[in-house]
């Protein structure tokens, strides 16, 4: 029973032992939060020339998306705001996106009409009073669209139906209105009249504001066609009143980029809009929710320069008579700060930012009267450099090795512009014992661009440590230097016997390095006398200092047993102990 008792108490600190163990804290590894770094922004936010071309009214879907991709731009008199239509001669076709006038007239009569020494029917656009006298009048108009604004509206040829005489004309104006085929859901603008830009019933504006196409109706003289925002087209009498929304041709030859940032007139924050947000309606009218800014070129607003580090923007003549500010946009906000001709430079603290990275960033003054906002993008430091490795080293061989394997080394362009004419050279007083492979090496660069060598020692050389320098070379006085090194190490010798040597047989041994296993050839152990150990000269003890014999000649099994022996006796000690008490 005693017995079993120590048994129990045994198990019971063992188990203790266990749980201690089990419930010791564990170490982990750290979870980091996720990078929340602004970025550049999107092409909602900020567009060059050649994305505002590729915004567009036509949803049908493609390559497996919806095929959705519009955009709005304010311009004209009280902000507003016109659909990217597309791209036709380089420019952008824009669709007003609200009305530019309610209670319009196609005619003010039902009486024939002279049109090119043609009579021709009241529901023919080229002669009619809608064209003729309210268009012509609003592209002209300085109150709606400033001289400015009018120089860039460009005249635009577009083809349409004439119903009496048959076949097509063709019409030359700024300011000109859609064209729409009977209870079709969308309807074309641009030159031509087959192959134009495409305005589904989604950017018709709000409904109960239909509005004027020029298209006649075939079946009736005195109808033209009208959309009926959010439904199809349809037809009514030329004598009544509907919406005028027109469209026209943007000549971008002088824009230099669109942001969704509007024009700045204060320090501080800016509100980046949703250029395709949902418009809000009220009282039966809707507000738009927002729409890109047109940044038009401009030569005397001085320049910038954003610093290679993103740390600060340096500026250099400054307009003095202007209000101009600089601004920076990412992905998240929009700042501006007014600088004068003493600024010379802005850091990104003073801006509210932590970093210019991933930053658009511009100079930009508005003229309120002629309603354009003038700007010059800045520009980057210009900075070359090529990033390698620190070294190039290989683990160390032992005399005799067969081959090594070559490292690659990556040579990547960490500037900002283009590096040509890069070469990789081994230089040094032992460039020969290394071989360099250049044959896929790229020898030019764009910024962030890769591309590697290989080097490798060549084999079979003695012991000694080699050093060589790599030279990375391109243009712009680029010059980068890798150190290169390899050591080739000496045998580290013991002795190991073969054979032990006895009184009647002699023995053998012999060195063998106990890194890499090379061994030398074995020499001769005396046989066993009184007077010679049979050892080989300045060995004493039956092996040379160190030596590892080889067979199973230790007493291995000879102290387990003892062992054993010695741990029963404890037990039967600790057992004969309990039973005498």
């Amino acid at each position: 029973m005693k017995q079993r008792g120590l048994m129990k108490k045994l198990s019971a600190v063992l188990f203790a032992t266990a749980m201690t163990v089990s419930t010791f804290p564990q170490l982990s590894t750290p979870v980091f939060a996720a990078d929340t770094t602004n970025q550049l922004p999107t092409v909602q936010q900020f567009a060059t020339v050649d994305e505002l071309k590729k915004f567009n009214t036509d949803d049908r879907t493609t390559d497996g998306g919806d095929g959705k991709n519009p955009a709005r731009v304010y311009f004209g008199k009280n902000n507003q705001q016109w659909w990217i239509a597309g791209s036709q001669n380089g420019n952008v076709t824009l669709f007003a996106a609200s009305p530019l006038a309610t209670g319009v007239m196609f005619n003010s009569d039902l009486l024939d009409r002279e049109y090119n020494g043609q009579t021709v029917h009241p529901n023919h656009y080229g002669a009619s009073d809608i064209r003729n006298t309210t268009l012509k009048r609003l592209e002209t108009n300085e109150s709606y669209f400033s001289k400015s604004e009018q120089e860039v509206m460009s005249d635009t040829e577009i083809t349409t139906n004439d119903t009496r005489n048959g076949g097509n004309y063709s019409t030359t104006d700024k300011l000109y209105l859609a064209y729409g085929e009977i209870s079709s859901t969308y309807i074309t603008v641009g030159s031509g009249l087959d192959d134009c830009l495409r305005v589904d019933k989604d950017y018709w504006g709000s409904r109960g504001s239909s509005f004027w196409l020029r298209a006649p109706y075939y079946y009736n003289i005195y109808e033209a066609q009208f959309a009926l925002p959010g439904y199809l087209v349809e037809r009514y009498d030329v004598v009544s009143d509907k919406a005028l929304v027109p469209a026209f041709e943007l000549n971008l030859s002088n824009v230099s980029f669109a942001s969704a940032a509007p024009a700045v007139t204060f320090t501080g924050n800016l509100e980046v809009q949703d250029i395709v947000g949902k418009d809000v309606a009220s009282n039966g009218k809707v507000t738009l929710h927002g729409a890109f800014t047109l940044r038009y070129r401009a030569d005397n607003l001085g320049s910038a320069e954003v610093s290679f580090d993103k740390s600060k923007v340096t500026l250099t003549n400054v307009a003095t008579d202007k209000d101009v500010y600089l601004v920076a946009q990412n992905s998240a906000e929009a700042k501006a700060k007014q600088v004068t001709d003493q600024t010379t430079s802005v850091s990104a603290s003073d801006m509210g930012l932590d970093s210019f990275a991933n930053c658009k960033v511009w100079l930009e003054t508005t003229d309120a009267a002629a309603r354009m906002t003038y700007a010059t993008l800045a520009t980057e430091e210009v900075y070359y450099d090529l990033e390698i490795p620190s070294e190039v080293a290989f683990k160390s061989q032992h005399i005799g090795y067969e081959d090594v394997f070559a490292q690659t080394v990556e040579i990547a362009n960490a500037g900002n512009v283009e590096i040509s004419n890069i070469k990789a050279v081994l230089a040094g007083e032992k460039k020969d014992v290394f071989t360099l492979e250049t044959s896929g090496m790229k020898t030019t660069l764009a910024p962030g661009e890769k591309t590697t060598v290989t080097v490798k020692p060549n084999t079979k050389l003695n012991a000694g440590t080699y050093t060589a320098q790599l030279e990375i070379k391109g243009d712009e006085n680029i010059n980068k230097k890798v150190p290169v090194q390899f050591t080739v190490e000496d045998h580290t010798f013991k002795w190991v016997v073969d054979k032990e040597a006895t009184a009647t047989g002699k023995g053998s041994k012999h060195e063998e390095c106990s890194v890499c296993g090379y061994r030398k050839a074995s020499v001769e152990i005396p046989v066993v006398t009184s007077s010679n150990t049979g050892k080989p000269d300045g060995d004493k003890t039956g092996s040379g200092k160190g030596s590892v014999k080889t067979g199973d000649n230790a007493p291995t099994g000879l102290l387990a047993s003892m062992l054993a022996i010695s741990a029963v006796g404890m037990v039967s000690v600790v057992i004969g102990k309990k039973k005498r008490r």
